[in-house]
């Protein structure tokens, strides 16, 4: 794995239209095609890391009796009213 502070390059091909559509958002952010791309990319793998987050938690879910959460509830009561 690199380290956060290294960087990879690697080649992208593109085609014209696009290349060109993508320069021009760029050119209007004013932000290099690198950073556009890193930035894309950055919001691609967030993306996906929630829908990994979201499906596993989905397939917890499934099973009714590995999901129950009764148990935490009471004990969370017994802790909040032993004060009382």
């Amino acid at each position: 794995m690199i380290p956060k502070n290294e960087t990879q390059s690697f080649t992208v091909r593109l085609p014209v239209e696009l290349y060109e559509a993508s320069t021009a958002i760029a050119l209007e952010r004013r932000v290099s095609m690198n950073a556009l791309v890193q930035e894309r990319l950055a919001v691609l793998v967030r993306e996906e890391e929630q829908k990994s987050l979201y499906d596993a938690f989905s397939l917890v879910g499934e099973d009714e009796e590995e999901s129950s959460v009764a148990f935490a509830h009471e004990a969370q009561a017994e802790v909040v009213c032993r004060d009382e």
